[in-house]
């Protein structure tokens, strides 16, 4: 009998012990997952904010876009929210078959709210 209660404590400490173990490993699993999700949602958010003409001269698709951040400023860029003016902002760069001719196509997104506050200055 004594026995069997050391082999069923041994069971109860080694299961406990392993699910443990998993459940931390899905907690650092899930900051990559969200990690990933917030740069697809800016991707996405730049894409939708692009008219029909610029989506079809985008090479590939959305998701292929280049994110970087970047300080925005009125030199490089045309803000339609000024009040982003000096602060750091996310670079949202979309390759463009007209490249060579106007340059890529760059839309400015400021993460916490979630709106394109300006774009690329493009020839």
């Amino acid at each position: 009998m004594k026995q069997l209660k050391s082999i069923l404590l041994s069971v109860v400490i080694f299961s406990s012990l392993l699910l443990g173990g998993c459940q931390t490993t899905d907690k650092q699993t899930n900051n990559k997952t969200e990690t990933a999700q917030t740069t697809k949602d800016v991707r996405e958010i730049a894409w939708n904010s692009l008219s029909d003409s610029q989506k079809k001269e985008v090479i590939g698709e959305w998701k292929e876009a280049q994110v970087s951040k970047t300080i925005a400023d009125t030199k490089g860029f045309v803000l339609t929210d000024r009040s982003f003016e000096g602060q750091e902002v996310t670079t949202v760069m979309f390759r463009s078959t007209k490249s060579g001719l106007l340059g890529d196509i760059i839309k400015l997104v400021d993460e916490k709210s979630g709106k394109v506050v300006g774009a690329g200055l493009r020839e």
